[in-house]
C-alpha cells in the first residue's frame, strides 16, 4: 500500500497546471453517478467533507484584497430521494477570502451554498427547481451554451426524454432586485425609470443593478446507435428576472423574441434580449464519444449580398472533441475558441436617444447591459472597503473562457488497481489555452459601438490590440472510497506568460469629446506578467447513511 500512494504522490506532483481554487471541485456523495442508490429505493443520508488547499493565486487587480495562501472548507450535505422525489441540500464553510463573512462569529469564513433543489420525476419528465449549477445538454469540459464551471444560481426546469424526441426549458435568475450598483453611475444618468432596491430611489448618483434574467431550450432528436442531434438557443432579457412566455412557450426564441418584442402589436413587452443559437451532434458508445456544438451571438447574417447594414460581423464559438477506451484508461481531446465580441452586450451609448425608456439602464457606457455573464461587472467591494475581482470564469454563464480564446484539453481517466485493495479513481489532464482581451462587462471593449469609424476590420480579429496571454496547466487528483470515507486529493500547478490584468479603458467615443465617467475595467494580458501558479489539495468525504 505504501509504494502505491507513494507512486501516486509523485505522479501528481509532476502534473503541471494553472488553475485557481475555485476550479477545485470535489464532488460529494449525492452528484456523483457512481454513487447514486438502485432505482426505486428510498435513500437518505448526510454526508459530510472538510478540505485543507495551500495555493498561489495571482491577483487581477493592483488593490485587490489579499488572497490567503492557506485555507479550509468544511461542506455538509442533506440527500434525500426516491424513484419519484429528491431533495439535495449542499453547503459549504469557507475562508479563502473570496466573499465576505455573513456574520462577524464566523472568524472570516463565510457561508456558500453550493446546490440545493427539489426533483421530481415522472416517467419520461422531470421537473427541477431550486438554486445550485446546471450544465449543458452536451457533456464536455468546453460546453458553450452553459458554462462548465458550476456556477449556484437559482433556476427552474422541465424536461420531456422521449425514444426519438427529447425536449429541454430552462429559466435561470441573474440579478432580482439587486442593491449592487453599476459602474458609471452619476447625477446626469441616474433618472432609470425601473423598479430598484429597497422600493425607493437609489443613493445620488447611483443605479442600481437592472433585474435580469434568461431561458436555455434545447430541441433534440436520437438518431439511434447513441447519435443525437439537436438545436440549443438562448435568450437574455432586463427588467424582470423570469419571463413566463420564454420558459413555458415552445417555440425557438428567437422568433419568440421577434414576436414579443418588436413595435406594432398590442402584446408588444417593453425592454430587449439578447440572443444566442446553435446546434450540436454527439455520440456515444460502449467504448468510445464524440460531440461538436456551434454557437452564433446576434446573428445577422450580415454575410448575405443583400443585408443592408454590414458593421456588425458575426460573432462565434465552437468545440469538438471526444474520449476512448483504451486497455490503460480513457483518453479524451477537447478543443474550443471564441471571437472577438462574443457573448457582449450589442448596444452601447451610441442610442443615447433611448435614456429613461422601460427596460434600459441609465449608464454612460451601456444603456443595454444584458451582456451573456452573471454579473454585470468584473469587481465587487468587500465589507472592509476592499476590491475583489471576478474571474472570468466565475463570470460567463456560456463558454467559461468567453470571447477571443482558443482552448486545447488533453485527459485521462481510470481505475488504478481495479478489483484490489488498492483500488482508486484517477483523473489528469494538461491543458493549453491563449486569450485576448475580454470585456464582457464593457462592450466594444474601449469603443463606443461597433459602427465607430476608428474601428479597422482587423480589430474584429482574434487576439488583436494585445498581447497574447499563454496558460500552460495541468491536473492530477484521486479519489478512493475506504468504507463509509472516501479520501480525496487534487495537485494543480502550471505557467502563464502574459498573464490577465483588469485595467481600465482608455475610451475611444465618436460622440462625445468628454469622457469623465467611470467604466468597467477589462480583462487585458500584459506584456511580461510570467507567473508560475501551484495548489495542492487534501480533504474526505464522509457518508452517514440512514435509510
Amino acid at each position: 500500500m505504501k509504494k502505491y500512494f507513494s507512486a501516486l504522490c509523485a505522479i501528481m506532483f509532476c502534473q503541471i497546471i494553472l488553475s485557481p481554487i475555485w476550479a477545485m471541485d470535489f464532488t460529494m456523495m449525492g452528484e456523483d453517478e457512481d454513487w447514486l442508490p438502485p432505482a426505486g429505493e428510498e435513500y437518505l443520508a448526510f454526508n459530510f467533507a472538510g478540505f485543507l488547499t495551500a495555493e498561489k493565486r495571482e491577483e487581477l487587480l493592483d488593490d485587490q484584497a489579499d488572497l490567503p495562501s492557506f485555507f479550509d472548507e468544511e461542506r455538509l450535505s442533506f440527500d434525500y430521494r426516491t424513484q419519484l422525489f429528491q431533495m439535495f441540500i449542499d453547503g459549504s464553510l469557507l475562508d479563502d477570502g473570496t466573499y465576505s463573512e455573513q456574520e462577524p462569529y464566523l472568524g472570516g469564513r463565510y457561508f456558500y451554498l453550493n446546490d440545493a433543489y427539489l426533483k421530481t420525476n415522472l416517467d419520461r419528465f422531470q421537473l427541477k427547481v431550486g438554486q445550485g449549477p446546471h450544465h449543458d445538454v452536451v457533456d464536455t469540459p468546453y460546453s458553450l451554451f452553459i458554462s462548465s464551471n458550476d456556477f449556484s444560481v437559482l433556476h427552474a426546469e422541465i424536461d420531456y426524454d422521449g425514444d426519438f424526441f427529447f425536449y429541454k426549458t430552462r429559466w435561470v435568475s441573474m440579478n432580482n432586485d439587486s442593491s449592487q450598483i453599476y459602474y458609471g453611475s452619476d447625477d446626469d444618468w441616474s433618472s432609470m425609470t425601473t423598479t430598484t432596491w429597497p422600493d425607493a430611489d437609489p443613493p445620488d448618483g447611483e443605479t442600481y443593478w437592472l433585474d435580469k434574467g434568461m431561458n436555455f431550450k434545447v430541441y433534440g432528436f436520437n438518431l439511434g446507435e447513441g447519435w443525437r442531434v439537436g438545436f440549443e438557443d438562448v435568450v437574455v432579457y432586463l427588467g424582470r428576472s423570469f419571463d413566463a412566455n420564454y420558459f413555458f412557450n415552445p417555440i425557438p426564441q428567437y422568433f419568440l423574441q421577434l414576436i414579443t418584442s418588436e413595435d406594432g402589436n398590442p402584446w408588444v413587452q417593453a425592454g430587449n434580449t439578447k440572443s444566442m443559437m446553435g446546434f450540436f451532434v454527439d455520440v456515444t458508445r460502449d467504448d468510445w464519444g464524440a460531440e461538436t456544438q456551434l454557437l452564433i451571438d446576434d446573428i445577422n447574417l450580415s454575410f448575405l449580398p443583400f443585408v443592408p447594414d454590414r458593421s456588425f460581423k458575426d460573432k462565434i464559438a465552437w468545440n469538438i472533441g471526444g474520449w476512448k477506451d483504451f486497455s490503460f484508461g480513457t483518453m479524451g481531446f477537447h478543443h474550443a475558441g471564441a471571437t472577438k465580441y462574443t457573448f457582449e452586450s450589442t448596444r452601447t451609448i451610441e442610442s443615447d436617444g433611448s435614456w429613461g425608456d422601460v427596460g434600459y439602464v441609465d449608464v454612460p457606457y451601456s444603456i443595454l447591459p444584458y451582456e451573456y455573464a452573471y454579473y454585470p461587472v468584473n469587481e465587487y467591494t468587500l465589507k472592509n472597503g476592499e476590491q475583489m475581482a471576478i474571474p472570468y470564469e466565475d463570470l460567463y454563464a456560456g463558454y467559461k473562457y468567453g470571447e477571443n480564446n482558443l482552448a486545447f484539453l488533453v485527459d485521462y481517466e481510470n481505475l488504478m488497481f481495479a478489483g484490489t485493495p488498492q483500488e482508486f479513481k484517477l483523473y489528469a489532464s494538461f491543458e493549453y489555452v491563449m486569450n485576448g482581451s475580454k470585456s464582457p462587462s464593457n462592450p466594444w471593449h474601449e469603443y463606443d459601438s461597433p459602427r465607430n469609424s476608428d474601428i479597422e476590420d482587423s480589430a474584429w480579429c482574434m487576439f488583436t490590440g494585445a498581447p497574447i496571454e499563454y496558460v500552460f496547466r495541468a491536473k492530477a487528483n484521486a479519489r478512493k472510497p475506504i468504507g463509509d470515507f472516501t479520501v480525496l486529493m487534487e495537485v494543480q500547478a502550471g505557467y502563464v506568460i502574459n498573464g490577465a490584468e483588469l485595467i481600465e479603458v482608455d475610451a475611444n467615443y465618436e460622440d462625445y469629446n468628454t469622457i469623465d465617467w467611470t467604466e468597467p475595467k477589462i480583462y487585458v494580458p500584459q506584456n511580461g506578467n510570467n507567473f508560475p501558479i501551484f495548489g495542492v489539495t487534501v480533504g474526505f468525504n464522509y457518508s452517514w447513511r440512514l435509510k
